[in-house]
């Protein structure tokens, strides 16, 4: 397996808040993670485009979860930024940075505006 591993597409609707579900197990029980800290996740467009901070939910690291958001507004048709790219997040253990998973967006527009 590639690390950081790669997560299926995760397709966000134009002005629709976003969310994914990271459940993070171990011999198929669920992985503590609270030896992490710092959990943070960023949206890119490409290499040269700047970061955009998603919003993380680490309150169920203990139990394995993480859900990393992606509210309305930042993918709305006018004025959003978070389009097709790539995200990844991220956490810190022992001083050390972390990338725990990966994965890209598609983007679709939304039929009512």
């Amino acid at each position: 397996m590639a690390f950081p591993p790669q997560v299926p597409t995760w397709e966000v609707y134009a002005d629709d808040d976003a969310a994914y579900t990271l459940t993070f197990t171990k011999e198929r029980s669920p992985a503590s993670l609270s030896v992490f800290t710092g959990f943070e996740a960023c949206w890119r467009a490409d290499a040269s485009s700047d970061p955009v901070a998603l919003e993380v939910d680490a309150t169920g690291a203990d139990q394995g979860v993480i859900v990393v958001r992606i509210p309305a507004a930042l993918c709305a048709v006018d004025g959003g930024l978070v389009r097709e790219g790539a995200w990844d997040l991220q956490a810190r253990i022992d001083g050390r940075t972390l990338t725990l998973v990966r994965g890209r967006t598609s983007w679709k527009a939304d039929i009512t505006r």
